[in-house]
């Protein structure tokens, strides 16, 4: 349970940092 959560919340930091280094590049 503790661990899919932490997946999900890991893929979702992922996916919002992506725009974010893509822009600062």
């Amino acid at each position: 349970m503790a661990l899919g959560l932490m997946t999900m919340l890991y893929f979702l930091i992922v996916y919002a940092l992506i725009p974010v280094l893509a822009l600062m590049s």
